[in-house]
């Protein structure tokens, strides 16, 4: 095996670890609000509006994430991204009013955007097309074992260290992913030329005259964001019943 053709699968574990920590902080704030709400004495629908401000900008940034990432090339947005979603992830644990809980997991959304379209532009790049849906399907999977981390361990250590110091410990995997990409992830593949100053809006422009894909996609933003919403719901109600008792 070439050293071209084995750096792919360092491409794609840096994809997937990165992927990994979006979810893990996409989840562990939920685990967190029975804690976060009797500390600060905020309401289960301020601590759920706070929740879902990641997703605002998480999708609201989707579209200029991709443009950048046409212009820039997948490296320098996920780095930029990963330093601000650490950024947010330090500021959040360290914030004391609403405002700055909410601007902070804004952060966190903004810095999380910048990995599956980044992460699929990588995979298109190093991997040949009979391999990239196995790799896009494992970039995935790092999403779920990310989120599942953040429901497990993140509660586990609010329990013993607050849940401060367990929002703050969720910086370390932004840091890791922050030195991976660094480290691990070339501006650009050998040979290929750079992309054309105005590359992305013709990208976005071939994409949405694809009308076939419309029905998917419009089909996975009502799906996969009711996924999410009714788990949170479920979290909160839970966890509103708990205390109740």
């Amino acid at each position: 095996m070439t050293a071209p053709a084995r750096y792919r699968w360092a491409v794609l574990a840096v994809t997937i670890v990165a992927f990994m920590q979006t979810h893990l902080h996409r989840l562990a704030f939920a685990s967190l609000i029975p804690i976060f709400v009797a500390d600060l004495g905020l309401t289960y629908a301020a601590a759920g509006t706070i929740q879902t401000a990641y997703f605002w900008t998480y999708a609201l940034a989707q579209v200029p994430i991709g443009l950048l990432t046409d212009r820039w090339g997948a490296r320098r947005v996920m780095l930029v991204c990963s330093a601000v979603l650490g950024l947010g992830a330090l500021a959040f644990a360290a914030s004391t009013t609403y405002a700055a809980l909410l601007l902070s997991r804004m952060l966190v959304g903004l810095g999380a955007a910048a990995v599956w379209v980044p992460g699929m532009l990588l995979i298109t790049q190093w991997f040949p097309a009979s391999e990239r849906g196995r790799a896009a399907g494992l970039m995935s999977a790092g999403g779920g074992v990310g989120g599942t981390l953040g429901l497990v361990l993140v509660p586990v250590l609010a329990a013993t260290l607050g849940w401060r110091m367990a929002y703050g410990v969720t910086l370390v995997p932004a840091l890791i992913t922050l030195g991976l990409i660094a480290l691990l992830i070339r501006g650009r593949r050998d040979g290929e030329a750079a992309p054309a100053r105005r590359a992305g809006a013709g990208s976005l422009r071939r994409v949405l005259a694809v009308r076939a894909m419309w029905p998917l996609n419009i089909n996975v933003i009502f799906s996969y964001g009711g996924y999410f919403s009714f788990m949170d719901a479920g979290l909160l109600t839970e966890s509103y019943g708990s205390n109740a008792r």
